[in-house]
């Protein structure tokens, strides 16, 4: 009951969202954005702990809590930019969306991923506006596979599945079927891009733990595992917004399966780059929840407060 309240409650806002993308200015739905950033890190105990203990790692040890509940507001301030683009679908296009194939950073990189003949895995992150790289990546490769999981919001998984559509990208549900590798490989044999978040967009997915930022995180693994089986190097990939630019699509170099004698090598070697991507836009990183574990310290002083 309680979990069909929570989903009822966030459609409800899903579409009144809609409704204002459809009267009111995109500017005005940014600075609305904005501000309700700042409240929510105010008013949101559970949040703003949450986003302050992901900003210690990114920051460091050293980095001061005004540094930390700053970097907080920074990352909800992105998460509505990406929201807001989203809800408003074909009536808003983003900045440099237009050109955005025409400023791939690193493009020598995937062609040279490309022309290994085994399709490609491209491993990214919940970063910047990741679903605008696949929507425009069918007018390089086809085809443009995207594996993910549902969205909890049900018409929040439709307004990106609709675009998705709309672009010409597959989509491969890993919540759907436990198959979902072998529609993975169908794309890979067809020498396409198949493109997957690896890390946890939701606090319920779980994986093994890789070193991410000097501790311990979990990161899903089965792209590691697909490349290991199929051969297809994994390319760590970004879409991140420049102030200079508008986006851009950030390319690191492919990772060859054949370089690691396990899967949890290769996973390792992907999630420091993806770090990298973090490091350099870590406002970006649109990660709301608590991303690494407590350690059995922090547990128990969590549980004597």
């Amino acid at each position: 009951m309680l979990a069909w309240l929570l989903r009822l409650t966030l459609n409800s806002v899903l579409l009144m969202a809609r409704l204002q993308a459809a009267i009111l200015p995109t500017s005005w739905l940014f600075a609305q954005g904005r501000l309700a950033a700042r409240w929510g890190i105010r008013l949101l105990g559970g949040l703003r702990r949450n986003l302050e203990d992901n900003a210690r790692h990114l920051l460091g040890e050293q980095s001061t809590l005004a540094e930390r509940r700053a970097l907080a507001v920074q990352t909800v301030e992105s998460f509505s930019r990406f929201f807001v683009e989203l809800i408003c679908g074909a009536s808003y296009s983003p900045p440099g969306a237009e050109t955005l194939l025409e400023r791939i950073r690193g493009y020598d990189a995937a062609e040279r991923a490309k022309d290994r003949g085994r399709g490609v895995i491209g491993v990214t992150l919940h970063m910047g506006n990741y679903e605008l790289g696949a929507q425009v990546l069918p007018e390089l490769v086809s085809p443009v596979a995207i594996a993910y999981n549902r969205d909890p919001w049900g018409l929040f998984e439709k307004l990106r599945s609709r675009a998705r559509r709309a672009s010409q990208v597959e989509e491969i549900p890993i919540n759907g079927s436990p198959f979902f590798t072998v529609e993975g490989r169908n794309v890979l044999k067809r020498k396409g891009l198949l493109l997957a978040a690896a890390d946890r967009g939701l606090p319920t997915e779980r994986g093994p733990y890789y070193t991410f930022l000097g501790a311990k995180a979990r990161f899903l693994d089965w792209p590691a595992r697909l490349s290991f089986a199929t051969g297809a190097p994994l390319l760590p990939c970004a879409v991140v917004l420049r102030p200079d630019e508008g986006y851009t699509i950030e390319l690191a170099e492919p990772i060859d399966p054949a370089d690691f004698a396990d899967p949890q090598a290769l996973m390792q070697r992907a999630v420091e780059s993806l770090e990298d991507f973090v490091r350099r836009f870590p406002e970006q990183w649109l990660i709301l929840h608590r991303y690494w574990d407590r350690q059995p310290e922090e547990e128990a002083h969590a549980a004597a407060a």
